[in-house]
């Protein structure tokens, strides 16, 4: 590993005051040539100070504020500046597990590949463990990058190459649900080389409260994020990549949604989610064959879920 081998990790903050100062120091222990770019997005908590306080001591932290205007406007942000030969994009909630970052790099550079995915842990807000993740769960047999376009879309598990993110010009969309995702569809459509490393890389904290455990009519706004996926797709002439590879994680999509009508006592509401959902779930396309085992076991799944509430 080099001088040159620099890692820009790029946090947006919105009142993590409980939890940022174990997130930076989890990527300190990294003992790698590295950056941390912490996008304070507005918050009212004391995040500020204590990023602030620990910039003192730790020059490799570099740290914006930002007026509130969402999560990938802070990642956006974030990647203007940084000067890395590699992008991670990190929450400020969550742990990087020792020397993660240094066998990424290790495998990306071994494997000449743009991306490198990792497994992790799922943890409370106690950090005790409540489920491993293993990213070969979703990964298909068969040769072409493709096969990774099931993996979770969280992109803390990822390392990435960033001359493939200047040269594609990729950004977060603003989205209200299924941000990363929207994110991880494009990046998986222009990465030529995906690798896996089985060894769990981070800490995945699950927040009581969070923004992606609130439960209103916004879960509908997964059809915007779905619908910008396409128009990328469509705009790169790459429509049939959709249809062969993506249109699974669509269907998956739409079935997480459905799911969370059990949060929804209101029959009204949960009329709504279906009129909107279920055409869109009929509409799907039938994907590559490595794909349809999922992609029935989905549709059954989606059935059983009307039939339950209705």
């Amino acid at each position: 590993m080099t001088d040159n081998d620099k890692v820009s990790v790029i946090i947006p903050v919105y009142n993590a005051g409980k939890f940022i100062i174990d997130c930076l120091d989890s990527i300190k222990q990294q003992n790698i040539n590295l950056e941390v770019i912490c996008i304070n997005d507005g918050s009212t908590d004391d995040s500020e100070k204590q990023i602030k306080q620990y910039c003192v001591s730790n020059l490799f932290v570099k740290y914006i504020y930002q007026d509130n205007a969402g999560a990938p406007a802070a990642r956006n942000k974030g990647l203007e500046i940084a000067t890395g030969k590699y992008v991670m994009f990190f929450d400020a909630d969550d742990i990087l597990l020792p020397n993660a970052l240094k066998n990424m790099i290790n495998i990306l550079e071994n494997k000449t590949a743009d991306i490198v995915i990792g497994d992790f842990n799922e943890v409370d807000e106690q950090n005790r463990v409540l489920n491993a993740v293993k990213q070969k769960n979703f990964i298909l047999n068969f040769h072409n990058h493709w096969c990774f376009a099931q993996c979770p879309p969280l992109p803390g598990n990822k390392l990435i190459r960033k001359s493939i993110l200047d040269n594609s010009k990729l950004k977060f969309e603003n989205l209200k649900i299924g941000q990363d995702l929207n994110f991880y569809l494009k990046l998986v459509s222009f990465a030529e080389k995906i690798v896996l490393t089985e060894q769990p890389v981070m800490q995945y904290r699950i927040v009581t409260g969070s923004i992606s455990r609130q439960y209103t009519l916004k879960i509908l706004d997964i059809c915007n994020s779905i619908d910008n996926v396409k128009k990328y797709y469509v705009e790169k002439g790459i429509e049939d990549k959709y249809d062969k590879y993506v249109s699974v994680i669509e269907l998956i999509a739409y079935r997480s949604q459905l799911e969370k009508m059990r949060n929804f006592p209101n029959k009204e509401d949960r009329i709504k989610i279906k009129n909107v959902l279920w055409p869109r779930i009929k509409n799907c396309h039938v994907p590559f064959y490595k794909f349809r085992k999922t992609y029935y076991r989905e549709k059954i799944k989606c059935i059983l879920i009307i039939l339950r509430y209705f």
